[in-house]
């Protein structure tokens, strides 16, 4: 059941959550949200799953089944059904956003679109995508968690004023930092398929191991930075120990994509919960 859960994308929305709580707390000081948190939830899984399935049968990317043959296996033969379950969540995600404000009913179609454009296609040898560019995975997706955090955010309680002095900067730097070393760990996995197709993720640029140092040098800078911020509250002590402990525990597991998808909500819950 886990496995599948993993399949369907379930995980990465869990992921997403933490983020903007990371963000909702670190950049305006408010509590957790459970509309915004349904908003980026059904946002997220969207587009994780439009990433796998494609809008067509024709347009899989066949990295996907050297990377996890077996969710590929499983993806390929219920295709039709998720392209379905893609466009119902579409359509509540909008309906969510409207709820919220009026600003974020274009995040869930400029998001799909984001996505399709990125790695809506197989990889070419003479027209490589977005995704195939050097490093381009992890930075974009970086990029993309905490622009949907923040514009959530800043929706949700209706004015820009959090952004508005240069400190934003630091929430802002803490948050895709660590979606950037998240990132090149869930990369490790496709190391592989990425390196078979040209798709020069970081670990394909680096190799396995120095890839995995720069993830956790990017994850202790993040951790020693919010520290500092929040004044080494027992949250924020609480939450770089977890980030360090299970980045060391997850280097015994054969796919670490669906673990450091599920960690970061409870991990955002214990800083925010222990401040």
């Amino acid at each position: 059941m886990i496995r599948v859960l993993g399949h369907l994308a379930l995980w990465p929305p869990l992921y997403t959550v933490g983020v903007l709580i990371l963000t909702m707390d670190l950049l305006a000081d408010r509590s957790i949200d459970w509309r915004a948190c349904l908003f980026v939830g059904l946002c997220a899984h969207g587009c994780y799953l439009l990433d796998r399935v494609k809008a067509s049968d024709n347009r899989l990317d066949p990295a996907d089944a050297l990377a996890q043959p077996a969710r590929f296996s499983f993806l390929s033969k219920h295709a039709t059904l998720l392209r379905l379950l893609i466009v119902l969540g579409f359509m509540l995600n909008t309906a969510v956003g409207g709820w919220i404000s009026p600003w974020l009913i274009p995040i869930p179609p400029l998001a799909l679109g984001c996505v399709f454009f990125y790695a809506g296609r197989p990889p070419l040898a003479d027209r490589p995508r977005i995704k195939d560019l050097p490093a381009v995975k992890a930075i974009l997706i970086a990029g993309a968690h905490t622009a949907l955090a923040t514009a959530t955010t800043l929706a949700t309680i209706g004015t820009l004023e959090p952004i508005r002095s240069p400190a934003v900067l630091i929430p802002l730097a803490i948050i895709g930092t660590l979606v950037f070393a998240d990132a090149i760990l869930c990369d490790l996995d496709d190391h592989d398929a990425d390196r078979a197709y040209n798709t020069q993720s970081i670990p394909v640029l680096l190799g396995r191991s120095p890839a995995w140092r720069l993830s956790m040098l990017a994850h202790l800078i993040a951790i020693c930075t919010l520290m500092i911020h929040d004044r080494f509250t027992i949250g924020s002590l609480g939450f770089g120990f977890g980030i360090v402990a299970t980045n060391l525990a997850f280097m015994r597991l054969r796919r670490q994509r669906d673990a450091v998808d599920a960690r970061l909500l409870p991990l955002a819950l214990l800083l925010v919960t222990l401040r």
